[in-house]
């Protein structure tokens, strides 16, 4: 019953703030198609950052790394950044409550990135990879 109160409390604090979120993404989204990619910084790479630094500011998986990081990057405006991360964090810290991980992401101890299994043959035996390529 406690976790159900928490969910909900949660949720009524997000999608009251559901605005501000919106408006912090559309400036967000707004400047990187305005201003291009002037630094060089890849785009793509904000998406995997800033899950990590959700989750870490969220206390599911400590990543000091990109909590350090993720305000440095030059093509996330801090204004949009904080607007978009707010609602979710303050809704956090009311209610106490961490949103579920979606089905289809295992978390970082079912796949830790240390841990990736390595081909089963070495590459020098598989010659065959070269020639078929010429």
């Amino acid at each position: 019953m406690r976790n159900f109160i928490a969910a909900t409390v949660y949720y009524i604090i997000s999608i009251l703030l559901l605005p501000v979120s919106l408006l912090g993404y559309v400036i967000w989204v707004g400047k990187g198609f305005l201003m291009g990619n002037p630094s060089g910084v890849s785009a793509t790479a904000q998406g995997p950052l800033s899950a990590r630094w959700a989750m870490h500011n969220l206390g599911t998986r400590p990543d000091e790394p990109a909590n350090r990081l993720m305000p440095l990057l030059p093509g996330v405006p801090p204004v949009a950044s904080r607007m978009v991360s707010f609602p979710t964090l303050l809704a956090h810290r009311v209610s106490g409550y961490v949103p579920p991980r979606p089905s289809g992401i295992p978390s970082r101890a079912m796949c830790p990135s240390s841990t990736r299994p390595q081909p089963a043959w070495p590459s020098s035996t598989r010659p065959w990879i070269a020639t078929s390529l010429r």
